[in-house]
């Protein structure tokens, strides 16, 4: 299963491609390189370009937070919200929605016929202003992520439970599934990579049991858990947004 959220990836690559002239299809095998098919209604990316759009966003909602998308009908919410992230088209509005499943035949997990496919799907929703985006802070996005750190952290040595596994910042290499384009701002992509690490750790944290904890301790220890890993995708978010930005020409890098 692919670590960074495909619709952040795409959101990079594709806007980079956009700014640099290059086809929508040339960036597929980047951006999704740890999935083996693509489906559903891709084909929408190109009918947004062709009608103006020139950058893509990416929001990552959940069930208690749904700050990041804009307005749309309940349909298009849910959608989103089910599947946890939605590529946005900012200027003309509309959704893609990603659902990623696992292919092959059954009761032979190892067989080279299996594999990850990711469709995606169209919904409607309202254009994003471009203010929106440029206005996010780096410094604030910053501080809210390591104020969230610091605050798990001392709720977690409360619990008596394990910390956060240490994950490291994974390297931008071709061949890595965190692979993201060029273009943007050493300061923004350090950032996104930690709080992909951070989210990705969490989620790690929170499928492993806590073995010896009381019920009060165990509930303490994920909800401090749960509390990181939306502030990390939040930050995510931000940082994917703010790349954007500037990888589109809407600020300076």
């Amino acid at each position: 299963m692919p670590e960074l959220p495909v619709s952040v990836r795409v959101a990079l690559w594709v806007s980079a491609a956009w700014r640099t002239g290059r086809a929508t299809s040339s960036v597929w095998s980047s951006a999704l390189a740890d999935l083996d098919a693509v489906g559903g209604d891709v084909d929408v990316i190109d009918h947004w370009h062709s009608v103006g759009e020139r950058a893509l966003l990416v929001a990552l909602p959940r069930s208690g937070d749904q700050s990041g998308l804009p307005a749309c009908p309940p349909t298009s919410r849910l959608a989103a919200v089910d599947a946890g992230e939605a590529l946005l088209a900012p200027g003309i509005g509309g959704l893609l929605v990603p659902t990623i499943t696992r292919f092959g035949p059954e009761g032979q997990a190892s067989s080279p016929d299996h594999g990850w496919r990711v469709d995606w799907r169209a919904h409607p929703a309202d254009p994003v202003p471009v203010h929106v985006v440029t206005a996010i802070d780096l410094g604030t996005v910053r501080r809210s992520l390591a104020e969230g750190v610091l605050a798990a952290t001392e709720a977690l040595q409360a619990s008596g439970g394990p910390a956060v596994p240490h994950r490291a910042p994974p390297q931008r290499g071709a061949s890595s599934r965190w692979a993201l384009p060029d273009g943007i701002p050493a300061p923004v992509l350090e950032l996104l990579l930690r709080a992909a690490a951070i989210e990705s750790a969490c989620a790690e944290a929170l499928a492993s049991p806590a073995d010896g904890l009381t019920a009060d301790r165990t509930r303490g220890r994920e909800a401090a858990l749960r509390t990181l890993r939306d502030r990390a995708e939040d930050c995510l978010e931000s940082c994917t947004n703010l790349a954007v930005a500037v990888l589109a020409g809407w600020r300076p890098a």
